[in-house]
């Protein structure tokens, strides 16, 4: 019996639960490193005396504490919109899983350009830094953009409950990050880098918002709607 390339094509096809593990672990042990940037303090004490305050050290590492905090919400608002966008896949093929790899690679370079804020930040080389960071964050919203113009392109991937009208809606949500961080990289190309930074921080605080739970809510509510019909 010959095995059709579409049979063979549907064959590569699994559940995303693999996908979906493998995803929150590696968020999860990046997430975990950005916090080697916060150093303790040393200060040298005799007799029981320290030299200087340690309230007053423990305020000059102000910039490894920003750069912890935005990385640490950076991260966290790529594994919540993963989740939310893997709610719309019910099988992941070769493709898909080599597209999230590339969103992988992204996340785990942020803890570097998070070091490079906290190391210089303040500095004549802020503009770098900041730079460097922007350009991380442009290219993972490139990636996870690239994963979800996949997943609408490939309808056997997909629910079959979300229409199209959400499909549209929720591209020109996830089209702002990479305008948004597009534009922090230009900012940070022209200036000391500081607007690139806020830019960043922007829409980072969006994405944290359940803007796609309503996604969720109008999918469940279409399959309540076709379960009724199937019952009349």
């Amino acid at each position: 019996m010959s095995v059709t390339e579409d049979e063979m094509q549907h064959s590569t096809e699994l559940e995303p639960t693999r996908l979906s593990a493998f995803f929150d672990g590696v968020c999860a042990i990046a997430i975990t490193l950005l916090v080697l940037n916060i150093h303790i303090p040393e200060i040298s004490c005799m007799q029981g005396r320290c030299q200087r305050s340690l309230m007053a050290e423990l305020l000059t590492q102000w910039p490894n504490y920003t750069s912890f905090l935005l990385s640490f919400a950076l991260v966290g608002v790529v594994w919540l919109n993963h989740h939310s966008l893997l709610s719309y896949v019910k099988k992941t093929n070769h493709a898909l899983n080599v597209l999230n790899l590339l969103l992988l690679l992204d996340v785990v370079l942020l803890p570097y350009p998070a070091a490079l804020i906290a190391s210089y930040i303040g500095t004549s080389e802020q503009q770098t830094a900041i730079l460097v960071y922007s350009c991380v964050w442009f290219l993972g919203s490139i990636c996870f953009n690239l994963i979800w113009w996949y997943i609408v392109r490939t309808p056997r991937l997909r629910d079959p409950l979300v229409s199209p009208t959400e499909l549209k809606r929720v591209s020109r949500l996830y089209l702002l990050g990479p305008l948004t961080s597009g534009a922090g990289v230009i900012c940070s190309l022209f200036w000391q880098g500081v607007p690139g930074l806020v830019l960043c921080s922007c829409i980072v605080v969006f994405y944290l918002l359940p803007v796609m739970d309503r996604n969720n809510q109008k999918k469940e509510r279409l399959s309540h709607n076709l379960e009724k019909r199937g019952r009349q």
